[in-house]
């Protein structure tokens, strides 16, 4: 039943696999200042951004 689930949902799912990637990967491309005015630090983008796309 489970595996019948995840297929059903498997475009939702790709759809936010990728939209974590890419957010992911910006998340690293930001300078100190822009990750300031988001109230993070370099060290919390970096454990964020170096998450894989599956994990929430």
């Amino acid at each position: 039943m489970k595996v019948r689930a995840f297929f059903r949902h498997l475009p939702d799912h790709l759809g936010c696999w990728q939209h974590r990637l890419r957010t992911r990967k910006q998340l690293l491309q930001l300078d100190m200042h822009e990750l300031q005015d988001l109230g993070i630090s370099k060290q919390q983008a970096v454990v964020e951004g170096s998450k894989p796309f599956w994990r929430h």
